[in-house]
């Protein structure tokens, strides 16, 4: 296995508030990672960092043994949200795009994606409900190539059967010599497909747990996630 991305005594304030104290963790390829906490909890900023999108305070992050910058942005996969085209703009205006832009964009997996997913090439992003919009935001970051896949609440706004049809098909759409990171309100829900699960908590990585451990112990995520917690001093309804 090769260590994709290594965070070391990572910081985020922004407006002087602490977003992030004091992050470590290491992340090997292959793996579905998991990423617990609560609301607040400094999820999606975490996810912004490893993808550049936010300038670090302190502290560094490393991608497949190189340190974050611009050129390392090829190692990773990230889409937040379709808010920067124009909203008359088509699936296939998009994949267009990606086609055009992306060198490490893969046209075949991408049709293949679209397909599984059922989005109209025609659908314009005005005619998008939240689902769909998600279902267009997995489909573009997975269809790149590359060693890190970031995916933030990327089933929130999807119906249960199509996150279950989608949760399955996930084990297919990366390689392994990549890792997928899942950030989820649906934890439980993707718990079988996992490898391992971190959690944050209190603006830091408070828990980093291979899921076949806890299998073996009986503890599903929401049991590791509430021990996790207790133990480290949180306040939450059992």
């Amino acid at each position: 296995m090769t260590e994709i991305l290594k965070i070391n005594d990572l910081t985020f304030k922004r407006d002087r508030k602490t977003i992030l104290r004091d992050v470590n963790l290491c992340l090997d390829s292959g793996k579905i990672v998991g990423l617990m906490g609560e609301n607040a909890s400094g999820k999606t900023t975490l996810i912004s960092l490893i993808a550049n999108c936010l300038p670090i305070n302190s502290g560094e992050i490393f991608l497949h043994g190189e340190k974050r910058n611009q050129l390392t942005n090829k190692y990773v996969s990230y889409i937040s949200d379709l808010d920067g085209f124009s909203k008359s703009m088509k699936i296939k205006d998009l994949m267009k795009f990606y086609k055009k832009w992306y060198e490490n964009y893969d046209e075949k997996k991408a049709e293949e994606l679209r397909q599984f997913l059922k989005l109209d090439l025609n659908l314009k992003i005005s005619q998008m409900s939240k689902g769909t919009k998600e279902k267009a935001i997995i489909m573009f970051t997975m269809a790149k190539k590359v060693n890190l896949y970031l995916l933030d609440e990327p089933l929130s706004g999807i119906d249960i059967f199509a996150r279950e049809s989608i949760i399955k098909a996930l084990m297919s759409w990366f390689n392994e010599e990549s890792t997928v990171i899942i950030s989820s309100h649906h934890i439980e829900e993707i718990f079988p497909i996992l490898d391992e699960i971190v959690v944050i908590d209190r603006q830091t990585v408070v828990g980093h747990e291979n899921t076949e451990d806890l299998l073996e112990s009986g503890m599903t995520a929401n049991d590791y996630f509430k021990e996790v917690y207790y133990e480290k001093g949180g306040n939450i309804d059992a």
